[in-house]
């Protein structure tokens, strides 16, 4: 991520994904930014990508950082872009939802401008 951008928009296979906030802090002991973060997910991905690839995602959100509150998000319905897999899902008051499924870097890159900081399943029963 361009340092001189608080904003930028990307295409990630081939995906345009615009990420807001560069520069606001998620982790304020060490001082890393939102920016930080995707440049480190980028970095990862590949390592990453398997282990979500095909799976509905769940979403924990923090949109103030690891010490701000944080809610759960299943439905990303009319909140995607285009080019995100998603699997539709009727819970039990006949509403229609959508679940993100991760199929690439670009759904990694997305859940994290989403607001979806931690993705480790063995600490937290979201994913």
């Amino acid at each position: 991520m361009d340092e001189s951008k608080d904003s930028q928009t990307v295409k990630v296979d081939g995906c345009p994904l615009t990420f807001n906030h560069l520069s606001k802090v998620y982790w304020p002991e060490d001082t890393i930014t939102k920016r930080d973060m995707f440049n480190y997910y980028d970095q990862v991905a590949e390592y990453m990508v398997p282990y979500l690839k095909d799976r509905p995602m769940s979403l924990n959100r923090l949109p103030n950082g690891i010490h701000g509150p944080n809610f759960n998000q299943k439905n990303v319905k009319d909140k995607v872009p285009d080019c995100m897999a998603t699997m539709p899902h009727t819970n039990d008051k006949g509403e229609e939802k959508e679940y993100l499924v991760a199929i690439n870097k670009a759904s990694l890159l997305w859940m994290a401008s989403f607001h979806q900081i931690p993705l480790d399943e063995s600490k937290h029963s979201y994913m």
